[in-house]
This record gives C-alpha cells, structure tokens and sequence, in this order.
C-alpha cells in the first residue's frame, strides 16, 4: 500500500507525466486543507472520529517524509466510518510546500507509475482507487491547489462507501 501511495504523491508532486513542468507556486496558510474540510458535516448514517492508532498514521506520514521531503507541509486524519462499525476509512489530507497540479496531472501521474487501478470520482476530483499488495484499499486524488487526499480501508465496499459519503466538493 505504502509503494503506491508514495509513487502517486511524488508523481502529484512533480507533475510526473506532464509535458512541460509549469512552475509550481508557494503555499500559504490559507491554502491548508484538514480531513474535515474534505468530509464536510457528518454524511447520513456516519461518524467522524479522530484516530485512534497514531504510531500507525505516523509510520505510514514517514514514507511520505522520506520521499517529498521538504515539499511536505503537514497532515491531518480522521476516521470515516458506519455508526456502530468497529472500523473505518482513514482519511488523510497531505498538504505540500508547493502546488500539487489538478486532476489532469494526478491522473497522467497515475498512468506513468504503472500502477492497475480505476480511475473515479473522489469529492469532486478524479482520483483512483486500488488494491495494495498487503489487500488494503487505497484512494486518492487532488484535494485543494496545494493538498491531496489519501483514503484508505479494509474493504474495497467500506473505502466505495466512504467515497461516496463525501461532498462533491
């Protein structure tokens, strides 16, 4: 899971695929994006918690350092998931330095990893959606100018449903 995560948000990143690479713009404050900005109020029948298992997160947020650097602004999470379910969709938001590209260059990013994957709508951006090797599910997409969203879950219908779940934008 990690493998593709990483391979899409350096390809975000560096508009991996793109013909010619625009200059990138700083970041400001204003430009932050949170997992409940991405998740709006509470969707029908669901509930918003943070995460329980930081060391996890954590762990995951250093193969991201390692690879983006100095790009990486920050993160935020929560968890997504079914009233009276055990678990969840982890939904993170990884904010950059620098302009992350649109739908056109994640996608062309995408392409170029060599990653098998689906391309679908993710709050109102074009994203995908995979397996990982270890059968987790992973989504992401654009979120923002300067920002992208990574979802993650057990099952590829809890991860659909949790997708499905979030405003268009």
């Amino acid at each position: 899971m990690r493998r593709i995560a990483l391979l899409l948000a350096l390809c975000l990143l560096s508009a991996c695929g793109a013909e010619k690479e625009a200059a990138r713009e700083a970041c400001t404050g204003a430009d932050y994006v949170r997992a409940n900005d991405v998740i709006g109020d509470p969707p029908q029948g669901f509930e918003v918690t943070p995460i329980q298992d930081k060391r996890a997160l954590d762990g995951f947020m250093k193969q991201f350092e390692s690879v983006l650097g100095d790009r990486l602004r920050g993160y935020d999470s929560k968890v997504l998931f079914r009233r009276n379910a055990r678990v969840g969709t982890v939904v993170i938001t990884v904010n950059a330095t620098e302009e992350t590209g649109g739908s056109d260059d994640f996608l062309r990013g995408a392409e170029d990893s060599g990653q098998e994957g689906e391309t679908l709508e993710i709050a109102g951006e074009q994203g995908r959606l995979q397996q990982a090797q270890d059968g987790t599910y992973i989504a992401m997409a654009p979120a923002g100018s300067c920002a992208f969203l990574v979802m993650v879950a057990e099952r590829e219908a809890m991860l659909r449903a949790a997708i499905d779940a979030l405003p268009s934008s």
